[in-house]
């Protein structure tokens, strides 16, 4: 478990299923930039029963509020074979959003990816025109590019790369452009 001051990243139990597996099913719930798709109960099962939803640095982690609500999950995931590094997600359901849960979930899981991880890359992506997660992904990112900030995620191999990604638009110099 990572504590947080206002929530905790976990990962998934099996007394979570039922009720994780209808809040990221809800197609009503993802909003207008989330995409949307469909698994059935027994794949969504059948994938926790293999990894439990966390293998190699990627799965999903659920983000819950000191009260133990599930509020959102949050993850990572190998963007492409070829690179030594991760991409980050996160989505806050309905109900919790506007709390500051996922900017704190993308704090807790960047710091225990670069503390936990020989990798030097995390990324994220969001579509143009989603101003919520591409404010805040600047933010992040501008935070964590600081290079006199003697952060803790400094490598002996080099500087981590942060990257944020966003159809259609540069949106800094370290930044890289995916099409939608």
């Amino acid at each position: 478990m990572i504590q947080g001051r206002h929530i905790r990243l976990r990962t998934v139990r099996q007394a979570d299923l039922d009720s994780l597996y209808e809040l990221s099913s809800d197609q009503s719930d993802p909003g207008e930039f989330m995409p949307v798709g469909l698994q059935s109960e027994v794949a969504f099962k059948q994938a926790f029963n293999d990894t439990g939803f966390w293998q190699d640095h990627c799965g999903k982690l659920i983000i819950e509020d000191l009260q133990g609500n599930i509020v959102g999950e949050a993850g990572l995931f190998r963007s492409t074979h070829y690179l030594d590094g991760r991409e980050i997600y996160y989505r806050i359901f309905s109900g919790y959003r506007g709390n500051g849960y996922a900017r704190e979930a993308l704090a807790l899981l960047t710091e225990h990816f670069f503390q936990s991880t020989s990798f030097n890359r995390l990324q994220a992506v969001t579509i143009e025109g989603n101003s919520v997660s591409e404010h805040m992904l600047k933010k992040w990112l501008s935070v964590r590019r600081h290079p006199a900030s003697g952060s803790i995620f400094q490598r002996p191999v080099g500087e981590p790369e942060f990257v944020f990604k966003t159809a259609h638009r540069t949106l800094l110099a370290k930044i890289c452009v995916q099409q939608a």
